[in-house]
């Protein structure tokens, strides 16, 4: 009997230690999720305006950021997440009001419903290249995001992932995933080369403000892509000018 009461009490302290948060000295509070591998659950920080997550705790290596664990963070401005992070959870950095900066890791695969929801000083962000899935209503609300960059590897965007984006004016990536953009104020488009074979109709519809794309392929291959009929009369001057890798043409509806 006392033997196990001496088990169970080793165990309740190691889990005490890996959980521990709070103070000024370790703010954050974490779960272990295998016998190397921990999740940040929740931040206790109060005034610190850049926050630097640890790549590792009691030799253990942080790999998530856990759901809502920096949700409503009030004072913090920028965010250092280590590389060794894989996934980002659900409202993880929502409504983080001063929030105008972030570093994603290289690593990172997964980002959350609503991870950034509402974060409405963000300027910008790029979409690390392991990235396959954006949760939706991710950057919901980021007024102030105005360039959005997507690897080609991307997958799945989850409805309204970049919706209300009223200043975006700048957006690299995927022309398949145009649509998820929010477009009104959409001034530069930049395509890669053979990742599509044809404009359709409504690829650039809405886009009213949209004056330049730069094509990263040459003007022959810009010219090889097949355009639906009247591809630019979702334009409202139906005029655009493509930037190509060896010059630059101006797309013109007579």
């Amino acid at each position: 009997m006392k033997k196990n009461f001496l088990v169970f009490l080793c165990v309740l302290m190691l889990f005490s230690l890996i959980s521990c948060g709070g103070n000024d000295k370790n703010p954050f509070t974490y779960q272990q999720t295998s016998a190397s591998q921990l999740t940040v659950t929740a931040y206790n920080g109060k005034n610190e305006a850049v926050v630097t997550i640890p790549d590792t705790y009691l030799d253990r290596k942080v790999t998530a950021i856990g759901d809502m664990a920096f949700e409503g963070t009030v004072m913090m401005t920028s965010v250092l997440i280590p590389d060794g992070v894989v996934s980002i959870g659900a409202s993880a950095f929502a409504n983080c009001q001063r929030l105008s900066a972030i570093q994603l890791p290289a690593e990172l695969s997964e980002i959350g419903d609503w991870a950034f929801q509402n974060c409405k000083l963000l300027t910008e962000v790029t979409i690390p290249e392991n990235v396959t899935t954006i949760g939706k209503s991710a950057f919901k609300g980021c007024t102030g995001l105005a360039s959005v960059t997507l690897p080609d590897g991307i997958k799945t965007i989850g409805a309204e992932a970049f919706s209300e984006l009223t200043n975006l004016t700048s957006y690299t990536g995927p022309m398949k995933h145009l649509n998820d953009m929010a477009k009104g104020k959409l001034s530069s488009v930049t395509l890669v080369a053979g990742e599509f074979d044809k404009i359709e109709f409504v690829t650039f519809y809405g886009c009213d403000a949209l004056t330049e794309i730069t094509y990263t392929g040459t003007v022959a291959d810009w010219q090889a892509v097949e355009k639906a009929e009247d591809w630019l009369q979702s334009r409202k001057d139906h005029t655009l000018t493509v930037h190509c890798s060896d010059g630059d043409i101006t797309e013109k509806e007579d």
